[in-house]
C-alpha cells in the first residue's frame, strides 16, 4: 500500500464550497501514479518499454464533503492483477474521516492501445502495492 497527501486548493471548490466531485478521480489518479513512481515504476518507464496503463472501470464512491485547505490522504493499493490488468482499491480520507473511495481497473497495453499480458518482472515490482490476504 501506498499514502499520498493531497491539499484541496480554493479552484478546486464548486459554487457550495466543496471539491467538485469530478476532480476526486484526478486525486486518486495523481495518488496512483505517485504509488507507482514509489516502486520504480513510473509512467516514463512504461512508456521506455513501450507500455501504457489505462483506465477501463471505475467505481466511485462519495461518502463526505471536502472544503478549502483540507489536507487529504490517499491510500493506494492493488488488490488483484490478471494477465493484462490490475484492480485497485483507494481510500480518501481526512484524519479520521473516510470522504470517498475508487475501486477501478487498469490494463496494461503496447503503444496502440492493445492489450498485452503483464510482464512478469512488472508483476514483481508491484509486490509493494499489494492488498495482503
Amino acid at each position: 500500500m501506498h499514502t499520498s497527501r493531497l491539499e484541496v486548493r480554493f479552484h478546486e471548490l464548486d459554487p457550495y464550497g466543496h471539491v467538485n466531485h469530478a476532480l476526486y478521480l484526478s486525486y486518486f489518479e495523481t495518488a496512483r501514479i505517485d504509488a507507482l513512481v514509489s516502486i520504480g515504476c513510473g509512467l516514463e518507464r512504461l512508456e521506455a518499454d513501450g507500455f501504457h496503463l489505462i483506465v477501463v472501470e471505475a467505481h466511485i464512491r462519495y461518502i463526505k464533503p471536502s472544503t478549502y485547505g483540507n489536507v487529504l490522504m490517499v491510500q493506494s493499493q492493488i488488490v488483484q492483477t490478471g494477465l493484462a490488468s490490475a484492480r485497485w482499491h483507494q481510500r480518501l480520507t481526512r484524519d479520521d474521516d473516510l470522504i470517498a473511495t475508487l475501486d477501478t481497473r487498469g490494463a496494461f497495453t503496447n503503444r496502440e492501445g492493445r492489450p498485452e499480458r503483464i510482464p512478469e518482472h512488472y508483476l514483481e515490482m508491484l509486490g509493494p502495492l499489494l492488498a495482503q490476504a
